[in-house]
C-alpha cells in the first residue's frame, strides 16, 4: 500500500556515495545526480567535537546513513546532509567573488541604502560606495550578501534599521 506524502518546500538533499579525499575534503554524490566537494578542515579545526576525525583514516570512513539523510563515520560522528550541502554551496559561490553589480543588485533588493549596507555590515559608507564603484568585495561581505538574499528572515533579523 503506498503512503500519502505531504510535502513542504524543497525535498531533503540525499547523499548517494561520499568519498574521503586529501585535506579533509569530501567528495559527495547526491540522489539528484550532481556532485559536489565540501571542504570540512575548517570544522575540525575548529569544532573540538569533531577532534577525532582529524585523524586521516578516520575521516576515510564516511558513509552515507539514515537513506542518504546524513553521512556517519565508524565513530558514530555524523552530519547532516541538508548542512552538507548547505556548506557546499557557500563554499562554491565564496569562491567566485562578487561583483560591483550584483553587490548593487543585492542592495536593491535587499531595499537597503547605503548608510543602512554600512550599517548592517559594521563599516562606513564610503566603504560601501567603494563595493558600488568597482572596489574588490572581501569573501565574508560576499558571503553574508549572498545568504542574506537567500534568506529574507536572516537579513531582517541582521538589519537593525
Amino acid at each position: 500500500m503506498e503512503q500519502d506524502r505531504i510535502l513542504i518546500g524543497e525535498p531533503l538533499p540525499q547523499v548517494s556515495s561520499v568519498k574521503a579525499t586529501a585535506g579533509y575534503r569530501l567528495h559527495i554524490v547526491w540522489a539528484d545526480g550532481s556532485e559536489t566537494g565540501v571542504d570540512l578542515s575548517g570544522v575540525l579545526a575548529r569544532f573540538e567535537p569533531f577532534a577525532a576525525l582529524r585523524d586521516e583514516k578516520m575521516f576515510g570512513t564516511a558513509k552515507p546513513v539514515d537513506r542518504g539523510l546524513a553521512i556517519e563515520w565508524d565513530n558514530g560522528l555524523d552530519y547532516a546532509a541538508v548542512r552538507l550541502r548547505e556548506i557546499a554551496d557557500i563554499q562554491a559561490e565564496a569562491a567566485v567573488p562578487m561583483d560591483a553589480e550584483s553587490f548593487k543588485d543585492w542592495m536593491k533588493a535587499a531595499r537597503l541604502t547605503v548608510p543602512e549596507a554600512a550599517d548592517f555590515f559594521g563599516m562606513g559608507e564610503r566603504q560601501i560606495k567603494n563595493y558600488r564603484a568597482g572596489s574588490p568585495i572581501p569573501r565574508v561581505v560576499s558571503i553574508l550578501a549572498r545568504q542574506t538574499a537567500r534568506d529574507q528572515g536572516l537579513l531582517h533579523a541582521l538589519a537593525t534599521r
